[in-house]
């Protein structure tokens, strides 16, 4: 079974001689239909028609005198066989490919001038690296950004004393130029070209004002702020809300005071924190939430005074989903997805040698569930047999155990246009997470074998 199935898939690897054809569109399109031994008898087990060594057999009297060993080909025409579903695209080296009506080969087709492979389609982008300078990609075109401020709160200063301050901003074409629209500045304050707001304020209060940012390609946007001066005492100067977490990913965040005598002790005064985070009490918020959402709660600050001063304020911390993605080790891009490498597998005939894995991915609402899928149909014509063999299993948390007993179902394929060979069993799983509309991702893996036979 496994020379039968080495057999189709070097069949499929006839592509890399491809002959080129004229595409009807001014490009060249390359015909690499394999060429399938379709005639061969099938023998018992051996449902891919036939032994291969059988097939080539000649009786020694069955050849006249001056004849070759070359066994003697059926007269009828055999049609080829299918080897993909018609017209299914993929990617491959920035180019489609496309398997053709008839199913029984693909094509390569290089994407116009300027244009990327992505999903299966010729586009301007499928990524921000397709774009040039500042552009993004969005809706796989390359745009230059809005321009967006994202400062909205200024920390407090102390009065007397020397701060610097950055606003900042993003999108657009950088570099960006700031200027003060309204508004007065306390008397040693100044806001440079570059957004750093700076001095030595000889006065205490409030100071209300409006910036303005402009870019390169003449986007502008004002934001209102306020620069708050203290005198003395203890006041917080983080602002809120603080940035943004990610459910299941590690987060800290170090909360900062003006004034006090140190050392200062945080605490929370009202409200919780997401769960899976905590304030110690030298004022670090750290650990992984749980939970998405808007979390608000304060954070109350003592100083170590004889008569300690107390300082509080209001919070809001932003927790979001992130984005399910299947990872593992040695990741290789096959068409239409990527294909990850197991730990290898020992095969010894007629034992089960117990086999453990662990698939994994990150992001995503916990738990995460996963199950065995069919291969995509661009792969079923490179990858004659796939799933998991009998006496392994793929559970819901990830975990692959079992053993199996027959050398004999690994598969030995070399994927067409490239150098690499693959031996072993191939399968596809999908990974969803916990939310009410799950995310989710497909990968196809590989484990390798090491076939012993007694």
């Amino acid at each position: 079974m496994v020379r039968r199935l080495l057999f189709v898939a070097l069949g499929a690897a006839a592509f890399l001689a491809p002959g080129c054809a004229d595409d009807g569109g001014g490009g060249q399109v390359s015909d690499l239909a394999p060429e399938v031994a379709s005639d061969v008898d099938a023998g018992p087990g051996d449902a891919g028609g036939g032994d291969l060594d059988a097939a080539l057999d000649v009786a020694p009297d069955a050849l006249g005198d001056g004849e070759t060993g070359a066994p003697e080909l059926p007269d009828e025409d055999v049609p080829p066989e299918r080897i993909c579903p018609p017209d299914v695209t993929g990617c491959f080296n920035g180019g489609l490919l496309i398997c053709n009506k008839a199913g029984v080969a693909f094509e390569r087709r290089p994407c116009d001038a300027g244009l990327v492979c992505f999903d299966g389609a010729c586009v301007q982008c499928g990524t921000d690296a397709d774009c040039e300078g500042s552009e993004r990609c969005t809706d796989h075109l390359c745009q230059v950004p809005e321009l967006v401020i994202l400062t909205e709160e200024l920390e407090p200063v102390l009065q007397g004393a020397a701060f610097a301050q950055p606003l900042e901003a993003t999108g657009g074409e950088p570099p960006y130029a700031w200027s003060l629209d309204e508004g007065v500045l306390p008397s040693g304050v100044a806001l440079a070209p570059d957004g750093v707001l700076s001095g030595t304020s000889t006065q205490k209060g409030e100071f209300p004002f409006f910036a303005t940012v402009e870019d390169q390609g003449a986007q502008s946007r004002t934001v209102a702020l306020t620069l708050r001066v203290v005198a003395n005492g203890l006041t917080i100067k983080t602002v809120s809300p603080l940035p943004q977490g990610k459910a299941g990913e590690d987060y800290s965040v170090q909360l900062e005071a003006l004034g006090g005598t140190p050392p200062l002790f945080w605490g929370v005064s009202a409200g919780a924190l997401p769960v899976g985070l905590s304030l110690s009490a030298t004022g670090r918020i750290e650990g992984q939430p749980e939970e998405s959402g808007l979390h608000a709660f304060t954070i109350k600050v003592f100083d170590n005074a004889d008569q300690p001063l107390v300082a509080q304020k209001d919070f809001e911390l932003p927790v979001v989903i992130a984005p399910l993605e299947i990872i593992g080790d040695n990741p290789v891009d096959l068409f239409v997805t990527k294909l990850f490498s197991l730990p290898l597998i020992v095969v010894v005939s007629g034992i089960p040698v117990p086999y453990n894995a662990q698939l994994t991915a990150k992001g995503g609402k916990k738990p995460l569930h996963w199950s065995e899928q069919p291969l995509p149909d661009l792969v079923k014509g490179i990858i004659p047999k796939g799933g998991l063999p009998p006496g392994l299993t793929l559970n819901d948390d990830g975990s692959i155990t079992g053993g199996v007993t027959d050398p004999n179902l690994a598969v030995s394929i070399t994927i067409p246009f490239t150098q690499i060979a693959l031996s072993g069993f191939v399968f596809s799983a999908r990974v969803e997470d916990d939310q009410g509309v799950p995310f989710h991702d497909e990968a196809l893996y590989l484990i390798p074998t090491v076939p012993l036979g007694f």
